[in-house]
């Protein structure tokens, strides 16, 4: 419910004192346009943002996230990404960045999409280290046209590049699967997975936080690109996925496509289970004579399911 004696100066105050006391009422909400006057005071236009009105924002988005408010608020910070002379230690705008990026609104997300994949954002984005600035790795993942190909990409600064490649400590791995389940995308780990440079996510699906990682449908779905594994290692994957769904999730990117998927029907056809190996046996029974001619031509696995 949206309080009209709620003005920008008493939401402030609201916000403050809720924080402050650890409670929150979600119910109550400002004064409408209370959102476009924060982000008017954040100062989008500058170099740096006013880290006050900054923090207003941000715990306004976590009590009220489906105001369209937040439409002109994305398109602000959308153009303040693009600035060349803006700041790059800016922790607090890459993590707030996320959910925005991360929003079942598409007005708001393709436009902080769109910024980040600019070559503008890395104009200064390309001084943000990845120590001081955690959420700028996953911030990028999220938004990637081509996760798998982020090595490859010349806009993309050395800095997350090697944060992708090279990062082992555990803490921090930790940190990074919890943001990624946190926003429900633990399948762009699994993507990243795709390029054994990619270190960093090998090291956390390796690590098995948590055995939700097995729920993502891009699992089962790229099993058989993941060179990095030996044949062992591929089976434990591939039992996993199974038992906790992941082969299920990616049912219906498999239906009628035996040829795309004939490679992970051959990693996945050994497994004891029955809804897999009929969910197969089915696909495999649908193949039509061109399919087969062309696995003859290729020596595809299909041939070996």
């Amino acid at each position: 419910m949206l309080y009209n004696k709620l003005t920008i100066e008493n939401w402030k105050v609201w916000i403050n004192q809720i924080d402050s006391s650890n409670f929150s009422l979600d119910n109550v909400l400002p004064k409408k346009d209370t959102i476009k006057q924060l982000a008017e005071e954040a100062q989008f236009t500058g170099p740096s943002i006013n880290e006050e009105s900054l923090y207003h924002l941000i715990k306004t988005y976590e009590i009220n996230s489906q105001s369209n408010e937040w439409i002109d608020v994305a398109g602000k910070l959308a153009t303040w990404l693009n600035i060349s002379n803006r700041s790059y230690e800016c922790e607090e705008v890459y993590k707030f960045s996320i959910p925005l990026a991360n929003s079942s609104n598409q007005d708001i997300s393709n436009k902080i999409q769109s910024a980040v994949k600019n070559p503008n954002f890395w104009l200064a984005g390309r001084n943000s280290q990845c120590h001081t600035n955690p959420s700028l790795p996953i911030l990028v993942a999220l938004c990637s046209d081509s996760i798998k190909s982020l090595q490859d990409d010349p806009n993309i600064s050395d800095f997350v590049k090697s944060f992708w490649h090279s990062t082992e400590d555990k803490d921090l791995l930790s940190k990074i699967y919890s943001k990624f389940v946190e926003i429900d995308k633990v399948d762009l780990i699994w993507e990243l997975c795709r390029d054994p440079r990619n270190k960093t996510a090998i090291n956390i699906i390796r690590s098995e936080f948590s055995t939700d990682q097995y729920k993502s449908w891009a699992g089962a779905c790229f099993i058989d690109e993941y060179d990095w594994a030996d044949d062992n290692e591929i089976n434990d994957f591939a039992e996993k996925l199974i038992n906790y769904g992941s082969f299920k999730a990616n049912m219906e990117n498999m239906l009628d496509q035996p040829l795309v998927y004939q490679s992970v029907f051959k990693i996945f056809y050994p497994i004891e289970n029955k809804e897999s190996r009929e969910f197969i046996n089915n696909e495999i029974k649908k193949a039509s004579k061109e399919i087969w001619i062309q696995c003859l031509i290729d020596n595809g696995d299909l041939l070996r399911v």
